[in-house]
């Protein structure tokens, strides 16, 4: 079981909004149903291929798996479960940026279910599984098990899917990658798109074990 560890990066306006009595972290193993929550800005334009591009890049810095390929959650993490997999510190960032919380606002909104995971590339081979095929690998098993059905994987890797400001300058995503049972990490991140890429400007909050 892994032990989540909360980065010390404060965000109480975003935990306020988003993860409202959210004070212990928890293991992200299960998708329950979504309550009702929040009324959120309607849809913008879609934006899957801009998905697939920027978390194609955060799988693409993973270089130990790089070569082996990856086992990837065919459904995306719904806030709910995000909810309870975190933690923060409540005590900083009263005033936001107009940006910021646009994104946050578009992260709450695409991610009030689970959706498909887009389509990503990082030049290895990628194997689509849903959370109950992989579940079921874990039923009656463990990793030994896991490795025996994928043998040539980095781990399993799932995400929420981003949220963006209304200009597509910065977004919010959560990204998490597991590869053995007290190995593995996820992160609320923070990135800003330069030159027409997109970089990490700040980890906001997750966990390492």
């Amino acid at each position: 079981m892994a032990v989540l560890v909360p980065y010390c990066v404060a965000v109480s306006v975003v935990a306020s909004m988003l993860l409202p009595g959210c004070h212990h972290a928890a293991p992200l193993t299960s998708y329950p149903s979504l309550p009702a929550i929040n009324v959120f800005p309607p849809p913008r334009e879609p934006v899957a291929s801009e998905d697939s591009v920027l978390l194609s890049s955060l799988l693409a810095a993973e270089k130990d798996g790089a070569r082996q390929g990856y086992v990837i959650a065919r459904e995306t993490i719904p806030l709910d479960t995000f909810r309870k997999g975190l933690s923060y510190d409540m005590h900083r960032r009263r005033h936001p940026q107009k940006e910021s919380r646009e994104a946050f606002d578009d992260f709450a909104r695409r991610n009030k279910s689970a959706s498909v995971s887009p389509p990503l590339n990082v030049g290895a081979p990628l194997t689509y599984k849903s959370r109950n095929e992989i579940a079921a690998v874990f039923k009656h098993g463990s990793w030994a098990s896991f490795y025996k059905k994928f043998p040539h994987t980095g781990g399993i890797v799932a995400f929420c899917l981003p949220g963006y400001s209304a200009n597509r300058h910065l977004t919010i995503v959560y990204f998490e990658r597991r590869w053995g049972g007290r190995a593995g990490w996820g992160s609320l991140m923070l990135m800003a798109k330069k030159a027409g890429v997109w970089k990490i400007k700040e980890t906001l909050t997750g966990w390492q074990s």
